[in-house]
């Protein structure tokens, strides 16, 4: 997976391996969650809107991880104890950096991050192994999918908690003109994913020895 930045100082949200590059380039895909590269720059004399707590924190406008940061035209912040990011909303400065310097930042925006796309990766081999399926047949195609599920599902919920409901074992989906795309999403993915799920286990099924009847 190419970097979207190449001159990337700030260290990243988690270093990730080769195999986890490629399945969170896989989900990122599914979900249609493809970072975009943002850049901000301001002076100490056009103080931005975006500074608070006397020029140690700023506020990113969407869910976002910085890149490269720059003050003064020359140093760059290398470490994330300072600054610190919270919530992927905040950048915390130990000092005023803000507003007795000029800062340049790049950052990547997303939906997802990377911590919290391995994460539902893993969650999803749990709920996967409690199926009654054999372990050698849940492929990770199928942990992506189901990952990519609980990362739109928790995401619609966050927007409109009342739109998911589970009945009788079957999560079902209220649309309003807020969230309409995005359960349509969900549900186009949740039916892939269910007859992916089919073909499994039908393979599963003409792979078990006969039952001989005495």
């Amino acid at each position: 997976m190419s970097p979207i930045f190449q001159d990337t100082t700030y260290p990243p949200e988690v270093v990730l391996t080769v195999d986890q590059e490629r399945i969170i380039s896989e989900i990122r895909v599914i979900t249609g969650d493809h970072e975009t590269v943002g850049f901000d720059f301001f002076g100490n004399e056009d103080f931005s809107d975006k500074v608070f707590q006397a020029g140690t924190s700023y506020k990113f406008e969407d869910k976002s991880w910085p890149l490269k940061i720059t003050v003064s035209g020359s140093v760059d912040f290398t470490l994330s104890l300072d600054p610190t990011v919270n919530n992927f909303e905040w950048l915390i400065f130990n000092s005023p950096t803000l507003t007795e310097s000029t800062f340049k930042m790049f950052y990547k925006s997303f939906r997802f991050s990377d911590q919290q796309m391995l994460d539902a990766f893993d969650h999803a081999c749990v709920i996967l192994s409690q199926r009654s399926i054999p372990d050698s047949k849940i492929t990770e195609g199928l942990k992506v999918l189901q990952a990519a599920l609980l990362l739109l599902e928790g995401e619609l919920s966050s927007v409109s908690p009342d739109l998911i409901r589970v009945r009788d074992g079957r999560t079902e989906y209220e649309a309003d003109s807020v969230a309409t795309v995005m359960v349509n999403k969900i549900e186009e993915l949740r039916d892939k994913f269910n007859k992916a799920m089919l073909e499994v286990r039908q393979h599963a099924s003409l792979l078990l020895d006969p039952i001989r009847v005495e």
